[in-house]
């Protein structure tokens, strides 16, 4: 009888479909997927829906999902743009809650939280006109979105990603449960939740 042990088989990582908006998020989430955590544990699939909007979006994930098990979690990342209260925002919201889906929601728009990696966002009425100009000056220029290079050295802060944390610290954010209650305080987000979860912050 052989004495050698039987090597144990690794364990699997868990599936997350993750739909984004526009190709800044998707290019993030596409660097998130170097996170030592987010590697060992998680298996990434991360689509872009193309036309943007928070219908595409949702109608993507709803497409998507049929192809993964029970287990998977599936994020839907958009923005409020411009009334929290728009009727077609508040439909999607709904329609992630019924298909169980969790929601990255960000108000006004995906930049604050790009911005928050590197500076406190203050709290006061913004549009996502201004979070470009913000996330221009962060940026020191015009920021290539498609740039997984550029986003993971000066946004995320390198390989070690200390930028993570402070974007937690620097922008208020809320749980994916709360999406309903986002109202009109801007800026906020949930994507915390889902990166958080991801990275085991």
């Amino acid at each position: 009888m052989s004495l050698r042990r039987r090597p144990h088989p690794k364990p699997s990582r868990k599936p997350v479909l993750i739909v984004c908006e526009g190709y800044l998020e998707t290019t993030y989430f596409n660097v998130l997927q170097r996170h030592p955590n987010v590697q060992n544990r998680f298996a990434l699939n991360i689509y872009c829906a193309h036309g943007g909007g928070h219908r595409n979006v949702v109608n993507e994930a709803k497409n998507r999902a049929r192809t993964f098990g029970q287990g998977a979690s599936i994020w839907c990342i958009f923005d409020v743009e411009h009334d929290p209260q728009c009727p077609q925002l508040q439909q999607s919201l709904r329609t992630c809650q019924e298909n169980g889906f969790k929601v990255g929601l960000s108000n006004p728009c995906f930049d604050a939280w790009i911005v928050a990696h590197r500076k406190q966002v203050a709290i006061g009425s913004r549009t996502p006109g201004d979070f470009k100009k913000l996330l221009g000056s962060v940026a020191g220029g015009t920021l290539d979105v498609r740039d997984t290079s550029w986003i993971l050295e000066h946004i995320m802060g390198g390989e070690a990603f200390p930028n993570i944390q402070m974007a937690v610290n620097n922008i208020p954010w809320f749980s994916s449960r709360q999406t309903d209650q986002i109202r009109g305080s801007n800026p906020s987000t949930s994507v915390g939740e889902l990166v958080g979860m991801l990275t085991d912050l």
